[in-house]
């Protein structure tokens, strides 16, 4: 097996860290998509997928590729929004779900997904790619608020309370529902993250009054 490497392309190298370093220099995407879809090993593929630019191509491989790690890679290399919802809605891989809500720039539509979604894993996901979209400011923190008030799983309550980011403590409403969340909420981790972050809210509010 080993003489016969001699003879082969190093993309058939029998060693499969041989034949991705291979990959990673191939520029034939008729080859590429060959490899995506035969070789042995999905590291190698994913270095190909990686190597891939044809928008048309890595939706196909997105769509229809056998392995959640290889859709996944080209989910992740797409920015067609409406092929990401698509993807969102049908895919059977929360990670390749996850990947492609991770891709999305429709602020309107992440945050339909961000308050109505089924799973809460990719509600969370959304929370966060409009936090990267919006960037951190008092309106992002009332968002957030808003999120851990209003959601009805713990995990994606307690997420948006500990993504407020203190620094931001203009909005009179933060700390209004900040009070809220620590009073009522019925979980008891959830009412203990917004109570310390009601605290240290009102800690930087209180040293930007001293600044000015």
């Amino acid at each position: 097996m080993r003489f016969l490497n001699f003879f082969r392309p190093k993309w058939k190298h029998s060693d499969s860290d041989v034949r991705k370093a291979a990959v990673e220099e191939l520029t034939d995407i008729e080859l590429l998509v060959n490899i995506v879809e035969a070789d042995n090993s999905w590291t190698v593929r994913k270095a190909a997928v990686e190597q891939i630019t044809d928008p048309e191509l890595l939706a196909g491989i997105a769509r229809n590729n056998d392995s959640w790690a290889i859709r996944k890679a080209a989910v992740e290399k797409l920015t067609d929004e409406r092929l990401l919802n698509l993807i969102l809605r049908n895919d059977n891989s929360r990670d390749v779900r996850e990947a492609a809500v991770g891709g999305m720039t429709n602020r309107s539509s992440l945050n339909e997904i961000a308050r109505q979604h089924r799973d809460w894993h990719i509600r969370v996901v959304a929370v966060d790619r409009l936090i990267e979209l919006r960037g951190q400011s008092d309106a992002t923190n009332v968002f957030l608020a808003t999120i851990a008030r209003d959601d009805d799983d713990w995990h994606v309550r307690l997420a948006a309370v500990k993504r407020i980011n203190q620094r931001y403590s203009a909005e009179a409403r933060l700390n209004e529902i900040l009070t809220e969340i620590a009073e009522i909420d019925i979980d008891r981790r959830v009412r203990k993250e917004a109570e310390r972050k009601r605290e240290a809210v009102r800690r930087m509010r209180r040293r930007t009054s001293d600044d000015t």
